[in-house]
């Protein structure tokens, strides 16, 4: 007999409604044409965006970057 705790039961049960959730705006017709650049930009203006720079690290990383150096991205 399997025993699961009501914590495990309920964190379950929310990462299935998560998960369904999540695909639930997925779509497979075919009716979807590809969006214009109009379309990206008015979808964009539409939604909150924040650019969490998660490259900068990376950058740093693995290309070696000296932040006390003047850096041109070109």
């Amino acid at each position: 007999m399997i025993v699961v705790s009501q914590k495990r039961f309920a964190l379950a049960g929310y990462m299935l409604l998560l998960f369904i959730l999540s695909i639930s705006g997925c779509s497979t017709t075919k009716e979807n044409a590809p969006m214009t650049k109009s379309d990206i930009l008015a979808f964009h203006n539409q939604i909150l965006t924040i650019d969490t720079h998660v490259d900068t690290p990376l950058r740093l990383k693995y290309e070696g970057i000296d932040l006390g150096q003047k850096y041109n991205p070109r």
